[in-house]
């Protein structure tokens, strides 16, 4: 995956910008400079809950048209009845999106083409976070 440097440079000037703008008002309002340590941890913790919210944003914006049925794995017929919230637990944290969900064939299975397309499983951990707990298990077994 590829990534726009001019994009990248924007959004760290805005994030940077926000930053510099908190703690000078801070400052103004009498409670001095924010140590170092406590504007890492509060640009640490704005980077993860803005990737939290843009990877559901993502993920349902990925969503295309849903179509009215689909042929099941069991050979039956798959008919959709909405869109479904999803969650799934990420390297930012848990985020949920939503998708089009088909159900209703002999075989009570349900699918959703979205989640197949990313190898996402709702309720259970996307493959980088499993990655990096791989990594942990190994360090810390």
């Amino acid at each position: 995956m590829n990534y726009n440097l001019e994009v990248i440079n924007n959004a760290a000037q805005q994030i940077a910008g926000m930053f510099q703008d908190l703690v000078l008002s801070q400052k103004q309002s009498g409670q001095g400079y924010a140590s170092i340590a406590q504007i890492e941890t509060g640009m640490r913790e704005t980077l993860r809950q803005v990737g939290l919210k843009a990877l559901g944003l993502f993920l349902t914006g990925m969503q295309t048209t849903a179509v009215s049925e689909m042929a099941c794995a069991c050979g039956g017929t798959l008919h959709y009845p909405r869109m479904r919230e999803a969650r799934v637990i990420s390297v930012f944290g848990k985020t949920s999106y939503k998708r089009a969900y088909y159900a209703g064939c002999a075989c009570q299975k349900g699918k959703a083409p979205l989640d197949e397309q990313f190898g996402i499983e709702p309720g259970g951990v996307t493959a980088g976070l499993a990655q990096l707990l791989a990594l942990a298990g190994i360090e810390f077994s």
